[in-house]
């Protein structure tokens, strides 16, 4: 039986540590060696083929755990027409921000679009969040539900599910 639970285990760490490399396809190895350690988990812990494809499928239902929240947050929402995002990865300072945007821009040829400034940056955010959660709930992935409170909608639920499958299989 401990011969079982180390392989689980070592499983669960060989996992870990795929995806602590910044290379796609270990990183993709890593995600696919949580789904494997859980099969595992239920295969040979539990004694059941059945069990572990349970254990394993859990991934692919994790996200309903997190759709029972109400606010809906900007990534997993439907981006407003004409919008091109540039995620910046890890904590970063304003003026680090700022400049990682103006490299984008200036990639994307648009240099002059829309330059930034520091002072403006928070209320510009604040509209730009608004302008989203509007067309949300136009597009009915959101509805009022009260005076000054948003919630997701049935369709809301399954449009963030398949956004997490999505990135889940695309591993970004």
């Amino acid at each position: 039986m401990l011969s079982v639970v180390m392989l689980v285990v070592g499983a669960g760490v060989c996992s870990v540590a795929l995806r602590s490399f910044r290379h796609p396809a270990l990183f993709r190895a890593g995600t696919f060696g949580f789904v494997l350690t859980s099969f595992l988990a239920g295969w040979l812990i539990g004694g059941s083929v059945w069990t572990g494809l349970a254990f394993a499928l859990t991934w692919f239902l994790l996200p309903w755990l997190l759709i029972t929240w109400n606010y809906p947050f900007s990534y997993g929402l439907h981006q407003m027409p004409n919008t091109v995002l540039n995620r910046a990865t890890g904590e970063k300072s304003i003026p680090d921000l700022i400049r990682m945007h103006r490299a984008f821009l200036e990639r994307e040829g648009g240099a002059g679009i829309c330059p930034m400034v520091e002072s403006s940056l928070r209320s510009e955010l604040q509209d730009d969040l608004r302008g989203q959660l509007e067309h949300n709930l136009a597009c009915g992935i959101l509805k009022r539900a009260g005076s000054s409170t948003i919630c997701y909608t049935v369709r809301g639920m399954f449009f963030l599910w398949f956004q997490f499958l999505r990135d889940f299989v695309r591993f970004s």
